[in-house]
Formats: C-alpha cells, sequence, structure tokens
C-alpha cells in the first residue's frame, strides 16, 4: 500500500493505493512553512489518523510525504516524525518513509529540470547538470514568495484599502465583501491584520478573487496579477541563469496560482523562451511515480528517507 501525502500552505491532500483500490483524503491541517517545529510530529499524526481509521493494510506500506515547510534545518524533528510514523502507524505495517520539500518532490517525481510553485506562497528549484539543486526564493512572505496568492491577495487587499478609504465601489471592494463575507470593509481589514496561524491562508485566499476580478476586465486586479506574474517569471529566470543548464529545460508548475489561465498565460509569455511546460494540480502524482528516485542525492534539498532496515 502506498500512501502519498501532499501538505501545503493552506490544505493537505493524500492519496491511497492499495492493489485495485484508490481513495483521497483531504485535510484543513498542513505542514507549512509556518508551523511551530514543535507540532510537527502531532499535525502529521492529525492528518494521517483518517487514513489510519479507513484502511487496513493488505500488505508492507510505504508513505511519501511532500511538505511544503521540509527544510534541511528541520531535518531532525522531520526525522523524529517520520520514525514515528514508521514504528506506530498503520499496525506497524509501514515499511519506509520519505520525506521531500513540495517543491523537490515535483523535482523527483516528475523527473524535471526545474520546479516552480505558486500557491500560498512560491518556490523555484532548478536541477544543474552536476546535481545541484539551485533555490529561487522559498523563504516565506517576509522574504520571497513572488507571485504566490499571499502576495496577490495582499496586493488586492490593499488595492481595496484605497479604494474604501476613496468611497470608491470597485470591483476589488465588492470581491472583498463577498470573499469575507462582511459588508463592514474596514473591520475586515483589520481583522486580516491579526497575526494567526491562519493569516497567512486567509490572505492568499483573496487571490482567487482577485484573478477573477482580473479576468472580469478589472484593471486594477489586472495589473495585480501581471506584477506578480512578472516578479515570478523574473525569478525563473535569475534561477535557471545561476544553475547554468542547457536550454530547452523541462519545468513543471505546479500551485493553485497556475489553475488560473490568465496568471498561466502571464508567466509562460515572461519566462525566457526554450521552455517546456508540465502543468500539474498537486503533487499526488509525483509521489506516486513508479519512476521516481527517493534515495538520490541533491545535497540540503535530499528528501529524507527512514526504513525498517534502518
Amino acid at each position: 500500500m502506498i500512501v502519498a501525502l501532499d501538505s501545503g500552505g493552506t490544505s493537505s491532500k493524500a492519496l491511497v493505493i492499495d492493489g485495485p483500490v484508490t481513495r483521497r483524503f483531504e485535510s484543513s491541517a498542513t505542514l507549512s512553512g509556518y508551523l511551530d517545529p514543535s507540532r510537527i510530529q502531532a499535525v502529521l499524526r492529525q492528518i494521517l489518523a483518517p487514513i489510519h481509521d479507513a484502511h487496513e493494510p493488505s500488505g508492507p506500506v510505504t508513505v511519501r510525504i511532500a511538505a511544503a515547510g521540509f527544510i534541511d534545518g528541520l531535518r531532525p524533528v522531520y526525522r523524529k516524525a517520520a520514525l514515528d510514523v514508521l514504528h506506530h502507524g498503520f499496525g506497524g505495517a509501514v515499511v519506509e518513509v520519505s520525506i521531500a520539500n513540495d517543491a523537490v518532490a515535483l523535482l523527483v517525481g516528475h523527473d524535471a529540470d526545474a520546479v516552480v510553485v505558486a500557491g500560498t506562497g512560491s518556490n523555484v528549484l532548478v536541477r544543474a547538470s552536476d546535481g545541484r539543486v539551485v533555490q529561487g526564493g522559498g523563504h516565506d512572505w517576509v522574504a520571497a514568495d513572488d507571485g504566490s496568492a499571499f502576495w496577490i491577495g495582499l496586493h488586492g487587499i490593499r488595492q481595496v484599502a484605497r479604494d474604501h478609504d476613496d468611497c470608491v465601489d470597485t470591483p476589488l471592494v465588492r470581491a472583498c465583501e463577498a470573499a469575507y463575507s462582511r459588508t463592514d470593509v474596514a473591520r475586515t481589514l483589520r481583522d486580516l491584520a491579526v497575526a494567526g496561524p491562519t493569516m497567512k491562508a486567509d490572505i492568499a485566499a483573496f487571490a482567487r478573487s482577485v484573478a477573477a476580478t482580473a479576468t472580469d476586465g478589472d484593471p486594477a486586479s489586472r495589473a495585480i496579477i501581471d506584477g506578480q506574474a512578472a516578479a515570478l517569471a523574473q525569478l525563473v529566470d535569475r534561477t535557471v541563469a545561476r544553475a547554468e543548464i542547457a536550454r530547452p529545460i523541462r519545468v513543471v508548475g505546479c500551485g493553485g496560482m497556475f489553475n488560473d489561465a490568465a496568471y498561466r498565460a502571464a508567466i509562460r509569455a515572461r519566462v525566457a523562451s526554450d521552455v517546456e511546460w508540465t502543468i500539474v494540480d498537486d503533487g499526488l502524482s509525483a509521489l506516486t511515480s513508479a519512476d521516481a528516485r527517493w534515495d538520490v542525492d541533491l545535497g540540503s534539498a535530499t528528501p529524507l528517507r527512514v526504513t525498517r532496515a534502518g
């Protein structure tokens, strides 16, 4: 049995494959970059609990996890969580647990030259010809996340604030009222400013509204989408240049923003030529790929892997 878990910035998706039987699960709990490291093991248990309760494995279990919050500095914490799953998950039937950053999982699972993630946050990884993995961004919203749903949502909210102060009824103001189910825009703006575990996700959620109003022709929304697409495209080109990789290159794009046709077109138009794009909905196909090498050496980006054999 294979348990594939793709845990992004705002939600988690899982796919269980047990012989001819497949089943999907979703959870609002995530192994995100802003999760307190002390809670990683408990949150992983929480995400896997419904799967554990619903399935009695017919044989050995392999667990593969793509986690937005997995970085090399947290490897010891994630190793402890992986060992907990290995020894206590699924009635002791687990034989292997692999954990990688979500972008790394896409890189390995699709055997791509590069990965561009544009979801709640953003990240760019490029595999250089000498085997190194060169990263662009991926340092969360204070330092990075160009082109992400968070920054698109935040720019949209700031435009709403300007329109509200000017007493102008605009598509973005109406979209904000609908998105947050409140006509008191000033109260919504204040509530969104309160730091908490859902702040980033709450702001990123407004990106869908910005994209929708842009598609409907709102110039302010269109400028936000174009500006953030340009910022991420520049990051892609800079990262590819640092990797010194020969073109053409095969790039996998993933994340909620790639579901928007206008955003997707804007990214493709701005990234340098000689790029072959593959857009995927999530990391589950990468995690379940039979050809993926989870024992690959990618330096600090190497997936964490624990097995019964040690």
